[in-house]
């Protein structure tokens, strides 16, 4: 059988998927038959998601910066589905609804601590736990023999602001080292880069590509949606 973009009968985590980019991964993943497990710290907004997903879709509040909190969240999910085959971590990826601040527009030499601390607790320390934790479940069950477990990052690189470029930095470097380790295991690991110019639907259909068996031979690669942008 010629493999597809179908991801019918999985079982995907999306991270950050309450408004924007992860919203239209989500959205998408169900489309093409994954039930999707909707995780963001907002609350009202990732309900409203999974209201709009309709039956197959939940939500779990979590913020992924709290590896104690990833832990429980991922455990959740297995305990509910029986299994976990992909995971999405979007949160961090942005932009931020509304228009930026002055503050997170501010050059090196003004840029806000807490901001930059954010990002990095988010974009890279989130992606990192949320890998981590996803990974420990997938080879439990088995998903190296399967070759189904897929762990994807996506990063905003192009145009980002400075606590977003730093992260997004140090989460494609995380990919590619998990790539290298889980890989003998059956697991693919993945990235994401958005540009500034691109739309949620272009990501969200390079994140689907990524999840689904077309890209089966496809490890540690970064999969820049970027117009060109970063060249």
């Amino acid at each position: 059988m010629e493999p597809d973009l179908s991801l019918e009968g999985k079982i995907a985590i999306v991270t950050g998927a309450a408004r924007g980019i992860g919203e239209e991964i989500a959205r998408t993943f169900a489309a093409h038959g994954a039930s999707i497990v909707v995780v963001d710290s907002l609350e009202k907004e990732g309900a409203e998601t999974v209201r709009e997903l309709g039956a197959g879709a939940t939500f779990l509040a979590c913020d992924v910066s709290d590896p104690d909190a990833v832990c429980s969240m991922v455990e959740a999910v297995v305990e509910r589905h029986g299994r976990l085959d992909i995971l999405v971590s979007a949160a961090g990826a942005g932009p931020s609804a509304g228009p930026p601040s002055d503050e997170e527009r501010a050059t090196s030499d003004a840029y806000p601590d807490e901001l930059f601390a954010r990002a990095i607790a988010v974009g890279a320390n989130g992606a990192f736990y949320c890998a981590k934790y996803a990974a420990q479940r997938m080879i439990a069950q088995g998903a190296g023999a399967q070759g189904a477990g897929s762990i994807i990052t996506v990063v905003r690189a192009a145009g980002a602001a400075l606590g977003q470029a730093a992260a997004a930095a140090a989460a494609v470097r995380l990919t590619e080292a998990m790539a290298l380790e889980l890989g003998a295991r059956g697991l693919r690991v993945n990235a994401v880069s958005a540009g500034a110019s691109c739309t949620p639907v272009d990501v969200a259909h390079a994140a689907l590509f990524l999840a689904s068996d077309m890209s089966s031979r496809i490890n540690g690669h970064t999969l820049a949606v970027e117009g060109g942008e970063s060249r």
